[in-house]
């Protein structure tokens, strides 16, 4: 057993793997069809383990992997326009009659509820809030026998306005005093904890100047608010706590001041004779003013009618948007207009410009805001000079930037 016979080669006791792996194709060629002689010596073998060789293979294949996965380098993702859409509404009031309605309808937000969609499409709404917030045992109530309305609304309407993405309001209005400084001081309070922010009041001048900031994806709007009266007293008696219509120089720093941050200032402002349908010489006054300091564009309210539009200098001016929330049942009073903005900011560029401009006709019942029927948007439209025919305007009515 101990004798091997040299007639049979020594790669007989190889597994036969490694047999196949040690011997080259020419040996192989060599041993095709012949048998070695006795007399001759054993071939010459190469002998590699199954881990040198898995190694080797490795060290090939990872080799050309790495040469082959070296990524090109990838060139940055082109930078793209920030674009926004916001509404802009006219008078909202959410005391008196409007919550009369809401209890009698046992619904908190029926107000809201027939543009529920268009508050879910826009990122935001602007309006210019008619009513002080007060919690108060014994607010302020229009005295018998007086015109003018002393208004108030209860602070738990902020959920709605919240809710419905009312982002944005104007405070400087003739209602701003109604409930004193303490209801002042309770509607800065009530907006600020829902984080709706408000320009046009506040605790001293400055801070009713300070214009207010939405930033919506890096595009942000300022805005400035102004009224023709501190109180609801036909402008006769001043305060440190409404900013002022007459007051330019303070307009022209706060556009100014607004321009540096912002890359669209809007100016809102609250003036006119009620019920009319043309502005009067304060209003023009005023927007002539906003739009030479640099005001993009000047939106009004107060008249609770719609009144004319036009363009000053290439920048768009509404007068009056008429009301929006809002509870007097006359039918002029129930026709009013939207406004929907949709800006755009180009890479690179500081100053938004307006995309779209479209009017949405809103007819209001019940209190509440709805899409206006083709009437009532012919006449809306007529009344702002915008459209004049005989065939139906087209819905929402779009104007040129």
């Amino acid at each position: 057993m101990g004798h091997v016979s040299p007639s049979r080669p020594i790669a007989f006791r190889l597994p036969l793997a490694l047999v196949l792996v040690a011997l080259s194709p020419s040996t192989l060629a060599g041993c095709a069809g012949s048998s070695p002689s006795s007399d001759s010596p054993p071939a010459p073998t190469t002998t590699a383990t199954h881990e040198t060789a898995t190694a080797s293979a490795t060290a090939t294949t990872t080799e050309s992997s790495v040469a082959s996965a070296t990524p090109e380098p990838t060139p940055p993702p082109e930078p793209q326009p920030i674009r926004v859409r916001y509404y802009t509404v006219g008078d909202v009031m959410l005391g008196r009659r409007v919550q009369k309605t809401i209890d009698e309808k046992g619904d908190m937000e029926w107000p809201f509820r027939p543009m529920a969609q268009f508050y879910s499409d826009v990122d935001f709404t602007f309006a210019n809030l008619e009513n002080a917030f007060f919690s108060g045992k014994n607010p302020n109530v229009t005295p018998p026998g007086k015109h003018y309305a002393v208004l108030y609304a209860k602070p738990e309407h902020a959920k709605s306005l919240v809710k419905y993405k009312f982002t944005a309001v104007n405070l400087a209005n003739n209602h701003a005093m109604d409930q004193d400084l303490k209801g002042l001081k309770e509607t800065l309070s009530t907006l600020d904890a829902a984080g709706i922010v408000h320009t046009g009041t506040g605790l001293d001048l400055d801070a009713a100047w300070t214009p207010m900031y939405v930033d919506v994806r890096g595009l942000k709007i300022g805005f400035i608010g102004a009224s023709y009266t501190s109180k609801n007293d036909e402008g006769q008696a001043k305060n440190p706590y409404v900013a002022r219509i007459e007051d330019e120089k303070r307009l022209d720093a706060s556009i100014k001041a607004a321009r540096e941050k912002a890359n669209f200032v809007v100016v809102t402002f609250h003036a006119g004779d009620e019920h009319k349908f043309k502005p009067n010489d304060r209003q023009k006054k005023f927007v002539r003013a906003a739009v030479r300091s640099g005001a993009d564009i000047v939106m009004g309210g107060h008249a609770h009618v719609v009144q004319p539009a036009e363009k000053i200098d290439g920048k768009w001016v509404f007068y009056s948007m008429g009301n929006y929330i809002f509870d007097q049942p006359a039918f002029d009073n129930s026709e009013s207009v939207g406004i929907e903005l949709r800006l755009v900011l180009a890479p690179g560029e500081k100053q938004a410009k307006i995309e779209k401009l479209l009017l949405h006709p809103i007819f209001i019942k019940d209190c509440a805001p709805a899409p206006a029927d083709e009437a009532h948007a012919k006449r809306v439209l007529e009344h702002m000079k915008v459209y004049s025919g005989d065939t139906p305007p087209p819905l929402p009515f779009e104007l040129a930037p």
